[in-house]
């Protein structure tokens, strides 16, 4: 007796739609109750639902730009990095120490987390770093370009440490104001977290800084 095979139609996923074709009255909405659910709750309490009904958008229109909420996430965190680079290029303006430009970095970054301390919850606390660490979006290459390459001419004429590889130096610099906005959250925001700047330029200046630049030498 022949078998019979049942086939089985092959249903062909809805390819995602550009985030950035989003209707921007929509997308700044998004925005908002995005930040609201991932600074207040961990990542997996979160649900994509409850993000549409917080900002008044069905379901369907976020999975369509954005499929789930890992990569809802990801978009927001690179839009919030976006809104970070450009403070640090308009801030180093006029400035032609690599010092001086440090100096100002941190203090932006510093500034910025204070200013919105939910995107340091979101963005150090909240994420899943696996799976971001797997996503295109996790290495962020632009937005160290101009450090990478401040880092470098530093290094040629001696300011910065020539010995140490500039991704050390970022991985130095990042890791420092990573801890200091997850302990400025421990302790409950109990003082200004820009009041930690002047202690912590100290310790990075001092880990990075070229032997034989003498401080009366540095610019």
């Amino acid at each position: 007796m022949p078998i019979k095979l049942s086939v089985v139609p092959i249903v062909a996923k809805t390819a995602r739609v550009d985030p950035d074709q989003m209707n921007p009255k929509l997308r700044a909405r998004l925005r908002e109750a995005v930040l609201k659910a991932f600074s207040e709750e961990d990542f997996h309490n979160v649900d994509m639902r409850s993000i549409a009904a917080d900002c008044g958008m069905s379901f369907s229109t976020i999975y369509k730009y954005f499929g789930d909420k890992e990569h809802l996430l990801f978009e927001f965190i690179s839009e919030w990095l976006g809104d970070l680079r450009q403070r640090l290029t308009d801030g180093v303006l006029g400035l032609e120490s690599p010092r001086e430009k440090l100096r100002r970095c941190l203090w932006i970054h510093l500034q910025y987390h204070e200013e919105h301390p939910g995107v340091g919850r979101a963005m150090f606390m909240s994420v899943p770093l696996q799976t971001w660490m797997r996503d295109p979006t996790y290495v962020q290459a632009e937005f160290f370009v101009p450090m990478r390459a401040m880092i470098k001419d530093a290094q040629a004429v001696g300011i910065i440490d020539p010995t140490l590889h500039p991704q050390q130096v970022i991985d130095f610099f990042i890791g420092s104001i990573q801890r200091a906005v997850i302990m400025w959250e421990y302790r409950k925001r109990r003082y200004q977290l820009t009041s930690q700047f002047e202690p912590l330029f100290k310790v990075l200046w001092n880990g990075i800084r070229g032997n034989e630049v003498s401080s009366a030498a540095i610019p």
